[in-house]
């Protein structure tokens, strides 16, 4: 007699009941286990993104008050202070996407925060993506900008232009299609 038929036997019994009220409870055991370890992973790769954030957003401080004791000392060399500027501003901007992004994964995988911003609360992935998306195109215009103020007529800005559009183009469309997506779907549970 296999293993099937002598569980089949089993059935009903109260051996029966007692081993599968037990495997029950292994099995949510090992699921709050599992839970448990994926939250602790989620946390060590949040830690480390936002302390990048932290990081890059204190370079670009230095970097910041750099420029402003140089204009407030009467610097003389004006076309070198707009590049600088730009390139906090790019920090700034990187520094944040690296921190929506640490925010965004600490709200879906570790607890939702409850003080944020409703434009700044993340639900699912998609809404992370989104976000992100927007930032990104923001931090490729200023970069661009940059490229354009500090341009020495030997690099090819056109190609890097075009390209940088090519991007921000795929990337609205994504959005846009997506956006289109969730409006069809909102409006198929309204009916």
């Amino acid at each position: 007699m296999g293993l099937g038929a002598r569980i089949e036997l089993l059935k009903g019994t109260p051996v029966a009941l007692v081993f599968n009220y037990y495997r029950k409870l292994l099995t949510v055991q090992i699921q709050n286990l599992f839970g448990y370890l994926l939250k602790i992973i989620a946390f060590f790769a949040v830690f480390g993104v936002v302390l990048l954030s932290f990081g890059v957003l204190t370079y670009s401080f230095f970097e910041v008050s750099q420029m402003l004791k140089m204009v407030s000392e009467g610097y003389s060399e004006g076309e070198k202070v707009v590049p600088k500027a730009l390139k906090a501003i790019d920090l700034v901007l990187i520094g944040i996407v690296f921190f929506i992004i640490g925010t965004g994964l600490f709200e879906l995988f570790i607890k939702p925060i409850d003080n944020l911003p409703e434009w700044f609360q993340i639900k699912n992935i998609d809404q992370l993506k989104g976000m992100l998306i927007k930032v990104l195109v923001v931090v490729m215009g200023v970069s661009y900008t940059g490229r354009v103020v500090t341009w020495d007529g030997q690099t090819d800005l056109l190609g890097y232009g075009v390209g940088l559009g090519v991007v921000i183009f795929a990337m609205s469309y994504f959005l846009k299609v997506k956006n289109d997506k969730e409006e069809m779907d909102d409006e198929h549970d309204e009916d």
